[in-house]
C-alpha cells in the first residue's frame, strides 16, 4: 500500500506540474496578445481597408480608426510612422505631376521651334509619348491616395499640386489643371490648340515676309495699280 500510495502521490505531483506548465504558457501568450494589441493600438484591423466607408476622417487625430492600405494590401498603414510616411510619398507624387507638366510644356516649345532638326523632333516625341504615360500614371495614383477617405492624405495631394504649381512656375505656361488624374490630358489639348495657333501666326508671318518680285501676284498687282495711277495723272495733265 506505501508503495502505491508513493505512486500516487508522484503521479498528482507530475499532473500538477504539468498543469502549472500549462497555466503559464497561458499566461505568457496572453502577455504577448497584449503586449501586441498594445503596440497595434494605433488602428484596428490586422488585414486593413482601402478606404473609410463612412467618409473623410482624421487619420492620425481620431483612435479607432480602421488600418488603411494605401496602393498594396502589405502597405498597411498601422502606426503614426507609416502614415507619415506615406503623407511625404504622396505630397512628393503631386509636386512630381506639376514638375512632369512643365517638362512637357518645355519640349513641346522646343518640337515647334523652327530651328529644331527633324532628328531631335522624332526623338522629342518618343519622350513625350513615355511621358504622357508616366504622367497619366502619377496621376491616377494621387487621385487614389485621396480615395483613401484620409483627411492627412487629401491635404499633402492639395499641399504637393500647390507646391509643384509655384515652384514650376505654373502661371507661365497657362496651367490650369486642378486634377491631377486627368492634368495630362489636358496639357495634351492645350499643346495642340497652341501648336495650331502657332501654325497659324507662322503661315501669316511667312506670307508677309515674301520679298515683292516678278512674277508675284501681289505685287504685279501693286505695279499695275502704280501704272494706271501715273498713266491716269499723265492723262489728266
Amino acid at each position: 500500500m506505501d508503495h502505491s500510495h508513493h505512486d500516487h502521490s508522484m503521479n498528482t505531483m507530475h499532473d500538477m506540474s504539468g498543469m502549472s506548465g500549462m497555466h503559464e504558457m497561458n499566461a505568457m501568450q496572453t502577455m504577448a496578445e497584449k503586449v501586441a494589441v498594445a503596440s497595434n493600438s494605433f488602428c484596428q484591423g490586422d488585414m486593413g481597408m482601402v478606404m473609410y466607408m463612412d467618409g473623410f476622417r482624421w487619420t492620425l487625430k481620431e483612435e479607432g480608426n480602421s488600418c488603411l492600405n494605401l496602393y498594396f494590401a502589405s502597405w498597411t498603414l498601422n502606426s503614426k510612422g507609416k502614415v507619415f510616411g506615406a503623407m511625404v510619398g504622396v505630397f512628393l507624387l503631386a509636386v512630381l505631376a506639376e514638375g512632369i507638366s512643365k517638362i512637357r510644356h518645355n519640349l513641346s516649345l522646343r518640337a515647334r521651334d523652327v530651328s529644331t532638326p527633324l532628328s531631335e523632333r522624332r526623338k522629342i516625341a518618343i519622350f513625350q509619348t513615355l511621358l504622357h504615360g508616366l504622367h497619366a500614371f502619377i496621376g491616377y495614383t494621387v487621385m487614389l491616395a485621396t480615395m483613401t477617405f484620409s483627411l492627412e492624405l487629401l491635404c499633402c495631394v492639395i499641399f504637393g499640386l500647390t507646391t509643384g504649381y509655384f515652384v514650376f512656375g505654373g502661371e507661365s505656361y497657362s496651367h490650369v489643371s486642378t486634377n491631377p488624374c486627368c492634368a495630362f490630358l489636358e496639357d495634351e489639348a492645350l499643346e495642340r490648340t497652341f501648336t495650331s495657333e502657332r501654325a497659324a501666326e507662322n503661315t501669316r508671318a511667312s506670307i508677309s515676309s515674301v520679298p515683292s518680285e516678278a512674277g508675284n501676284c501681289c505685287s504685279s498687282e501693286v505695279r499695275t495699280d502704280t501704272n494706271s495711277s501715273q498713266e491716269f495723272s499723265a492723262d489728266q495733265a
